[in-house]
Order: C-alpha cells, then structure tokens, then sequence
C-alpha cells in the first residue's frame, strides 16, 4: 500500500506569528484608539498659545519676568531669539524633559499643521527658526555665517574659558551651594538623590574639563590662568572690529559671536548668582572692554534687568 503524501510544513521563522493568535487577531482585529487629550496643564494643550516657550535652566521667578538664564548654553540661544526681536516667554526644566536631552528647546505655538508643533533643539535649526521668523527685518549678523576670524576666537572661547567655567561652578568645593542651588535642589527634595545628581554632574564636568585640556589632573591654576588669556584675546579681537566700545559684530545689532561671548560673560558677572570663590569674575574684570560688552548686551537686550 503506498505511503499516503503529506505537504511539507509551512517554513517559520523567529518572526513568524504563531496560527492560533493570527486566527485569533483574524476574527477580533485591533482596534485603534484617539491619543488622549494633553494634561491641562501641559503647554501643547493650550491652543490659544500665541506665543513660543523657551525651555531653558532658570527658576519661576525669573521665567515670569525674562531674566537671563544661569546656563551658558540657554543664555547663549535666548539671546539669539532677543537678537532676531523674536516674542517668547521662557519657562524652567530640565535636561530630562528635554527631546534632545539637552536644553535648550523651544515649543512653538499650536498650528493645524502637526509638523509644526515639533519642539525645535538648539543648533541650527533654533537659528534657523529665529531668522525666518522675525517679526522684524532679520539682523544681517544672524542671517550671515561667522568670519573665519570668529571662528577661530569661538574655538578659543571653548578650549580657555569653559574649562575654567566648569571648574568654577561644578568641580570648585567653595562654590557647591551655588551648584545645589541652581542644579541640584531644584530636582528633587531627597537628600540621597541630590547627593547621587551632584557627584554625577561634579564627575561630568571634571571628565570634560580633562578631555578638553588633554592633561592627566586637573590644575586649577592653569585654568584660571588660560581665563585669563582668553579674556584678553577677546578684548582685543573686540578693540579690532568695534573700537572696544560696541559689538564684535562691528554693527548696529549684536551678532552669534556676541551671544556667545555674553552666554559666560553675562553668568560669571551676575552678582544675584552669590559666587563664593570670585575669581573667575576678577579674571573677567581685568578686561574692561569685556564687562563692558557684558553691560551692552544686558542694556540693549535684557533692558529692564540691567
């Protein structure tokens, strides 16, 4: 009697779904949902938004006036928005409700158009963003591509001085309850958590500081000294393009190169920060055309917390 045929199993694979749930999925088939509604109070919610938000490191006091941010990198873009005469309003977080991770972050205001609503990072297309849509004729020192002069002097910026910045708020022992202040007790109330955060963003800094410098320790005497060359290389490029006395753009309206300078400038100066250990400030002091700068951008652009 011959041997009845069978047909060759079906080949599987790791991918492959079982037929008892495909049958199954066949019969009762997923049904889709609507997302839900935002919290209330979750900006993107607000639909009668009219203006972008900034999110960027600073309390709710100063959220709720304009003040200058404490973070470098925040002061840096929010004057970048000041500059291109954007309308927005700031408000605190964190680097972890940040898309990017980082702040800052800008949330435009609700459009139909989903694509619209996309939080915007720093970087170009922040810039970007701030160029195309001023309500004003868009400063030529925003819209231009920096000389190549600048360049080299913003590189300098990152190798000199925020080696000294780091040190001066995140590694210096003297200055950690500035640190708590406005990095770590913000975050959480609990007293292992903050010391948990403060070891790792002191450790951040101080992996940072040694890739930036390329040396096996950290000398703190070297940074300060490296400070202070750099300040004095910025006043003279400054004297060069502006007689010292406007901005290194050389024109009427700051330029990137002058948020830059002022994103360290306008920190180490501010005196409602508390610095215990001043010596960075003193550093700074020792160029006067610097401070100088610092006072100009905080008259022309953050007028009413001159």
């Amino acid at each position: 009697m011959p041997e009845s045929t069978r047909a060759p199993p079906a080949p599987t694979s790791l991918l492959s779904v079982p037929s008892p749930i495909a049958n199954l999925f066949k019969r009762v088939p997923l049904a889709v949902y609507p997302a839900n509604d935002l919290p209330r109070r979750s900006p993107s919610a607000d639909t009668t938004r009219e203006l972008p938000i900034l999110y960027i490191f600073t309390t709710k006091e100063d959220a709720q006036v304009g003040r200058p941010s404490f973070n470098p990198s925040c002061l840096k873009w929010q004057t970048v928005l000041k500059i291109a005469r954007l309308p927005f309003t700031t408000t605190p977080s964190t680097n972890h409700a940040s898309p990017s991770g980082a702040l800052p972050f800008l949330l435009p205001p609700p459009s139909p158009t989903r694509s619209n609503n996309l939080p915007i990072p720093a970087g170009d297309a922040l810039l970007n963003h701030a160029v195309s849509h001023s309500p004003a004729k868009t400063p030529p020192t925003l819209a231009d591509d920096l000389p190549p002069r600048q360049e080299a002097y913003l590189a300098l910026l990152h190798a000199r001085l925020r080696p000294a910045f780091l040190h001066a708020l995140y590694v210096n022992p003297i200055n950690t309850p500035l640190l708590q202040a406005l990095y770590v007790n913000p975050c959480t109330s609990n007293s292992i958590v903050r010391a948990t955060l403060q070891h790792q963003v002191r450790s951040a800094a101080e992996a940072e500081i040694l890739a930036s410098t390329k040396a096996a320790y950290i000398d703190a005497d070297a940074l300060y000294q490296d400070a202070v060359a750099g300040f004095a290389a910025l006043e003279t490029l400054l004297s060069g393009t502006a007689g010292g006395e406007g901005f290194f753009s050389g024109g009427d309206e700051a330029g990137l190169f002058d948020a830059e300078v002022f994103a360290y400038t306008g920190v180490i100066l501010d005196e409602r920060l508390g610095w215990v250990d001043r010596r960075l400030a003193e550093a700074l002091r020792a160029s006067p055309g610097l401070v100088r700068h610092r006072e100009r951008m905080m008259v022309t652009y953050f007028p009413e917390k001159a």
